[in-house]
């Protein structure tokens, strides 16, 4: 009698594993998490002349050391909204941002879609000459101090 308890016991497990089958997990399977869609980071407005420049400077000088070709052929150009644009005679792109003046001093913060920290310069203005010096990543980015002579 025991024999045929134990061949059915061993019957009736073997069939219970059948019906539960083997394609199934045993456990609770992670739910994947709905697939989220990240607000985009607003940019901030892009920069843009308006009108004619208020003034123009012209690349007069070398500030600290001899400057390259592409520089003595750079001009800055001011405009009325504080918007500004660095323009050079070898490329076609002009480089934009925005300025402030406070007294005989002028910051310009360049836009930074293109930089990698947003590097700024600071003018000093003497007389019809404005002195440009650029932070140090700028002038790791081959930007050159230079003096600007006003023309308007």
């Amino acid at each position: 009698m025991t024999r045929v308890l134990h061949c059915g016991s061993l019957i009736g497990v073997l069939m219970l594993g059948l019906a539960c089958g083997t394609e199934r997990p045993t456990a609770p399977s992670a739910v994947p998490a709905p697939p989220t869609t990240a607000e985009p980071t607003p940019q901030p407005p892009q920069p843009h002349p308006s009108g004619e420049p208020v003034a123009t400077y012209s690349f007069s000088g070398p500030l600290d050391y001899p400057s390259r070709g592409f520089t003595t052929g750079s001009q800055y150009l001011l405009y009325d909204n504080g918007v500004f644009g660095l323009r050079y005679d070898a490329f076609a792109h002009v480089y934009l941002g925005t300025y402030r003046q406070d007294n005989d001093t002028i910051t310009f913060r360049f836009d930074g879609s293109w930089t990698w920290d947003r590097g700024d310069a600071t003018g000093t203005l003497k007389g019809d000459l404005l002195e440009v010096r650029y932070s140090d990543i700028m002038q790791h980015s081959d930007f050159e101090n230079a003096v600007y002579r006003r023309l308007r």
